[in-house]
């Protein structure tokens, strides 16, 4: 069950030595406030999408005697400029397997997890071969099970927010690697309400015709 997340550790890797070889971004300098049409050229923020979708993530992790594999795919929303960051808005949606194993209660088995969520990125406009962002989000999860690993839930339906750091490299800067806390919980709609955490490896790439 650990070999997925071993996997995607060597890939982060590979991925983290690419960005070393990553060739710097000409960025403009005009901050007024854009769309991403707009923001493509001056940051380096958009590329041309297939169906509206602007990237696709891949996601791994483990936390509670629980690993997650998720897949995500982000619509773009509008962009704001803040000072030396640009705050860019957009819509993440993803599926995922839970795969969990209690040796206390010789207990093991998979459930799936349907979520959307509204995300902001904060990007700095630094120059370099790499770009630092810092993401967060709040969203709403719809689980195949109300057993999550050791834990029991009330109810199948759960809100999910999440923050993360990473860096973005590559032409245009395309490619993405970073590290994700999220928490699941009903926010207290229905007892018991446990919650679960997870600590996720997010390795990303824009789509480009």
């Amino acid at each position: 069950m650990r070999r997925g997340i071993l996997t995607l550790l060597m890939i982060a890797l590979s991925m983290a030595a690419a960005a070393a070889l990553a060739q710097p971004n000409q960025q403009t300098d005009g901050l007024s406030r854009l769309n991403f049409r707009g923001a493509e050229d001056q940051f380096g923020l958009g590329v041309d999408s297939v169906a509206g979708i602007e990237g696709v993530e891949f996601i791994g992790g483990y936390g509670e005697d629980t690993d997650n594999f998720r897949l995500a795919m982000q619509w773009p929303l509008f962009v704001r400029p803040i000072k030396s960051w640009t705050a860019s808005f957009s819509l993440l949606a993803n599926y995922s397997i839970l795969d969990y194993e209690v040796e206390s209660a010789n207990r093991e088995g998979k459930l799936r997890d349907a979520g959307l969520t509204p995300t902001v990125t904060f990007r700095s406009h630094k120059k370099c071969g790499f770009r630092p962002f810092v993401e967060m989000g709040v969203g709403f999860h719809y689980l195949s099970d109300k057993q999550v690993g050791p834990k029991d839930f009330s109810t199948r339906f759960q809100f999910g927010d999440h923050i993360g750091l990473g860096v973005e490299f590559g032409k245009r800067y395309s490619y993405k690697l970073a590290y994700q806390f999220q928490h699941l919980s009903n926010a207290g709609i229905a007892a018991p309400n446990p919650g679960i955490n997870f600590h996720l490896l997010s390795m990303g790439f824009k789509l480009q015709k």
